[in-house]
């Protein structure tokens, strides 16, 4: 029985679109070969995975970039490409929620976990969930095994008994590697259907 439903974040909950931070940084004269680098580098998913200081990944960020923009304004860029609440992920999410408990797992950084906060307060989600595991504050990223096998030691469930609803194919890998459920999510109508599935493949039905 599954007893946790587990979303990622960003373009399952929040519509994101990573260009537009691109398109920002051109406009502050950052060259587009390197604004086009920007979520790739590793510093990046250090940054995500909490192993930078704010202001560490900013100094790396400016280096690696060329450019001797603020951290407001390096924040003001990334931040842009989180643009608004999906609303049929959030319905759904809170049919799911009649029956099911709901939580986060999602990579993400202190800025990105802000401006997520600040476009999800007014949908009632956090009064919703009971869990929120962000890379960040555990110090590992999806689809790292010790994500995963950090939400197994706090939630103390069978993994069995959890779901992952996650856009990306390799952390519904990493999820079902250590025996937790995944659906690849695409849409949210799309979801409640093939969840309601019975026919739906076993690793990707609620029982």
């Amino acid at each position: 029985m599954t007893k946790l439903i587990l979303f990622d974040v960003g373009n399952v909950l929040i519509c994101c679109n990573q260009q537009i931070t691109i398109k920002k940084l051109n406009e502050y004269n950052v060259d587009e070969n390197k604004a086009n680098q920007f979520f790739q580098l590793k510093e990046y998913k250090q940054f995500s995975a909490g192993e930078l200081s704010e202001q560490k990944y900013c100094n790396a960020i400016r280096t690696k970039l060329q450019c001797s923009l603020s951290n407001k304004i390096l924040r003001e860029c990334h931040d842009a490409h989180l643009v608004e609440v999906n609303q049929e992920t959030i319905n759904a999410l809170k049919i799911l929620s009649n029956k099911h408990q709901i939580g986060l797992a999602t990579n993400t950084n202190k800025w990105q976990t802000e401006r997520e906060q600040t476009i999800l307060n007014s949908t009632g989600l956090y009064e919703i969930i009971k869990y929120d595991f962000r890379s960040h504050i555990m110090n590992a990223l999806k689809p790292n095994k010790t994500f995963y096998q950090k939400i197994l030691k706090e939630t103390k469930m069978e993994p069995s008994e959890i779901l992952l609803i996650d856009d990306s194919k390799e952390n519904i890998s990493g999820a079902i590697e250590n025996g937790i459920m995944g659906y690849l999510f695409t849409n949210a109508n799309q979801m409640i259907k093939d969840l309601s599935d019975k026919k739906t493949a076993r690793r990707t039905t609620l029982k």
